[in-house]
Formats: C-alpha cells, sequence, structure tokens
C-alpha cells in the first residue's frame, strides 16, 4: 500500500506542471485496481498453482 501512495503522490505532485498528470493517476490506480482483481481470483490462483506442478507451457485444463 505504501508503493501505491508513493506512486500517486508521485504524480499528484506534477498535477500544477503536466497535463497529462490526471490521466497518469489514472492509469496508476487502475493498474493498481487490476491487480488487486487478480490477486483474489480463485482462477488466477488455480492457474498460478497449475503452473508451478507442470511443465511451462502446459495447457490450464
Amino acid at each position: 500500500m505504501q508503493e501505491f501512495i508513493k506512486e500517486v503522490s508521485e504524480a499528484f505532485r506534477l498535477t500544477d506542471t503536466s497535463n497529462e498528470a490526471w490521466d497518469l493517476i489514472d492509469a496508476i490506480i487502475h493498474e493498481w485496481h487490476e491487480s488487486a482483481v487478480a490477486i483474489t481470483s480463485p482462477d488466477l490462483a488455480a492457474a498460478v498453482y497449475y503452473a508451478g506442478k507442470h511443465p511451462k507451457n502446459a495447457p490450464v485444463p
């Protein structure tokens, strides 16, 4: 969470000097949200478990 706050804070400091700062803040929040969704996904957990137990590039059932 500290890394997220750091990234958003750094981008927020650019709002006075950059027209694209708000887009950057939006992108950071979106990226972190997508990561949180992926981390809590049972399907992703199953895929990671499967990948750890089977050879690389093996299809996930």
